[in-house]
């Protein structure tokens, strides 16, 4: 898929009676792309995410390893993206923890680090929001006017309402200059 993206966002879905956690990468032509949050392609992407340069589009490949049964997501925006997260840098995000299964071993929990990509998503998207969002016409007569908010408008409106000599009586009733 190739666009720009206009939003990132993790749902919750049911399928066959399993759920299941995506990652929903929306472009701004409708397009959305789904990649199941605990698989391969969407743990590519989450550590991705933070190299993405959101004013540009971006061009998401997905390959499949027929050995493996994996499939792998890569990002090019000019070159190819580098992760911001490798197995030799963890930076800030929250590393996976480890719990004990009976007669199953070690398991590792990812929902620290899922909590972490959550707050991540949530502040790309209110960058995504602002890049994204089109003004109304008044926010733009406003810009042009110098007014920053609806309550400057409100007053600006009252203060010329204010100044409007009022008649009273409907019209003039003396007879002045008018031709008739």
């Amino acid at each position: 898929m190739e666009g720009m993206i206009a939003k990132i966002e993790m749902t919750e879905r049911e399928y066959q009676g399993k759920t299941y956690n995506t990652i929903n990468i929306e472009f701004t032509d409708g397009e959305v792309l789904q990649l199941n949050r605990k698989g391969y392609a969407g743990g590519d992407f989450l550590y991705y995410m933070e190299n993405i340069d959101l004013s540009k589009p971006v061009y998401i490949v997905l390959s499949y390893e027929e050995e493996t049964k994996k499939q792998n997501l890569f990002i090019k925006q000019g070159g190819w993206l580098k992760k911001k997260y490798t197995k030799d840098y963890q930076g800030s995000k929250p590393a996976w923890e480890p719990y004990e299964v009976p007669g199953e071993g070690i398991k590792y929990s990812r929902i620290k680090e899922f909590e972490f990509f959550d707050a991540v998503m949530k502040e790309i998207n209110e960058e995504l929001n602002a890049m994204h969002s089109k003004p109304t016409m008044d926010e733009k007569i406003d810009a042009a006017m110098g007014m920053q908010t609806v309550q400057d408008r409100h007053d600006r409106e009252e203060k010329a309402f204010a100044e409007e000599p009022i008649m009273q009586g409907g019209l003039p009733t003396e007879d002045d200059d008018l031709p008739f």
